[in-house]
């Protein structure tokens, strides 16, 4: 039988620490979907309460082929991928500088949770901003009609992934 005891300062004060909010850099993983959305509302709050740069990111895994038929076919997906990953963000980027925020943004092809934490790194982020569900929940509906009621299986959301492995603090919304 597991026992189980209480810390040490069970009977302390609650303790609030400093926390440095001097944010400069938010980082908002954008997919374009409504919790994707609420995360850019919350950082335009932040950012007007700081001053800080958001920076929009748009992270997407387009296909590969191990066949040299389906190669052009790839190759004009990953093309047309890439094309509405930039206009996705380019489209963020113009409403949030509507609403006075220094904003920009950055394409990434490949693992949406790597690049996510990479540029996350990478900008120096001072917090990421994301939706607690992304595009995927939203079009899971869609793609059970598509697989005729075959179970539909994800190994895991983006934000999950994100939460448990970012090295700076990270606010889900949605």
């Amino acid at each position: 039988m597991t026992t189980y005891e209480r810390p040490s300062d069970w009977e302390e004060p609650v303790f609030i620490p400093d926390v440095d909010a001097s944010f400069e850099r938010l980082m908002v993983p954008f997919d374009g979907s409504h919790s994707a959305e609420q995360a850019l509302g919350y950082a335009v709050v932040l950012a007007r309460v700081t001053g800080a740069e958001i920076v929009v990111v748009v992270a997407y895994d387009a296909p590969v082929t191990v066949r040299r038929r389906g190669a052009l076919v790839v190759e004009d997906t990953r093309a047309g991928m890439r094309s509405e990953a930039e206009g996705l963000a380019a489209e963020a980027v113009a409403q949030l500088q509507t609403k006075g925020c220094q904003a920009r943004g950055i394409v990434i092809e490949g693992d949406p949770v790597e690049g996510i934490l990479q540029t996350a790194d990478a900008e120096e982020a001072d917090i990421i901003l994301m939706g607690r569900r992304g595009l995927t929940a939203e079009l899971r509906a869609v793609q059970r009609i598509v697989h005729a009621g075959l179970a539909y299986v994800t190994h895991g959301s983006i934000a999950e992934k994100v939460t448990r492995h970012a090295t700076v603090p990270v606010l889900l919304v949605g």
